[in-house]
């Protein structure tokens, strides 16, 4: 019963963390310890996080550096974005495919790509699934609390960036964070 209590103490205190920093984000009060930043560096760490969890389930993590920049940001927090959109990717994908992380520059601003092999997402669901608590119908059953993916785009905007996903032409979903460099 105590270890019930414990866990369900240590989700609920996540959920209050997610919504305070996304309630900070909102109100652009969210603290960040900005300095330069590679994107190639946050792609490294991101990749040493989650090599493992992919790896148990035999999915493949690609390092993607098309184009790499520097910006003026908080790392840890991007990495936490990041990190939130690969933990997701691996989370919807099957064994034996593919997430692929990617750096690029479009029209001045840094891009970082998330792409999987997963399932897909409903095309009405697109923009729903950066709204805080929102969770797709087929994810329901799954672990989560529904922050994840507003906590990236709260991550995004305190950055003066944007966010964005769309369906990739044979399976899958491409998450994107736009951020000026």
């Amino acid at each position: 019963a105590l270890i019930d209590c414990q866990e369900n103490s240590e989700t609920i205190l996540k959920l209050v963390n997610g919504i305070m920093d996304i309630s900070e984000a909102g109100a652009g009060t969210l603290a960040l310890k900005r300095g330069v930043v590679e994107s190639k560096l946050i792609i490294e760490s991101v990749i040493d996080l989650y090599g493992f969890v992919a790896e148990d389930k035999k999915i493949q993590l690609i390092s993607q550096i098309n184009h790499p920049f520097t910006i003026n940001g908080d790392k840890t927090r991007l990495i936490q974005a990041i990190a939130n959109l690969v933990d997701n990717a691996i989370k919807y994908s099957s064994s034996d495919t593919s997430v692929i992380i990617q750096s690029d520059i479009e029209e001045g601003y840094g891009i970082f790509k998330v792409s999987d092999q997963g399932p897909g997402i409903a095309a009405r669901e697109l923009e729903k699934i950066w709204e805080r608590l929102y969770r797709i119908d087929s994810s329901r059953s799954s672990r989560g609390l529904g922050l994840g993916l507003s906590l990236v785009k709260a991550i995004a905007v305190a950055h003066k960036g944007s966010v964005g996903a769309y369906n990739n032409a044979i399976s899958g979903t491409t998450f994107y964070i736009k951020l000026p460099t």
